[in-house]
């Protein structure tokens, strides 16, 4: 198995979309301005547990830290970015989301007993 580290590991809180080259901006000025009008306070979140994540395709891997605090004001954002997803006919983010932030991928195929021994060892590794 070969993985790669991911150089921008973020939470995502939507699907990945495809949007013609001139819906970009005026997509992010929604989102953005949408976010704005929420009065959405800042809020801290941590991390915890290893968790292993396929995209919709099934042909990428993911290993990803998993969030623990700041869930409840993540789903209060997702609602923001659900919105204006569909008011660009995109799909919604998924119905039961897992935060998380991935930090490294793979297109090669993953065994159940494969990603059972890689969570395992990383979770010693990186936990204790």
């Amino acid at each position: 198995m070969k993985w790669s580290l991911i150089e921008e590991p973020h939470i995502s809180l939507s699907r990945t979309v495809a949007l013609r080259y001139h819906e970009i901006p005026h997509f992010t000025a929604r989102l953005k301005a949408d976010i704005m009008k929420t009065s959405l306070p800042r809020f801290c979140y941590s991390l915890e547990d290893i968790a292993f994540f396929r995209n919709d395709h099934v042909n990428t891997s993911f290993l990803a830290l998993k969030v623990r605090r700041g869930q409840e004001e993540m789903a209060n954002l997702l609602k923001t970015v659900n919105t204006c997803l569909k008011s660009f006919n995109m799909p919604p983010f998924y119905e039961n989301p897992e935060f998380h932030v991935s930090f490294a991928w793979s297109m090669d195929r993953v065994s159940d007993e494969d990603k059972r021994v890689l969570i395992d060892y990383l979770q010693v590794y990186i936990f204790g």
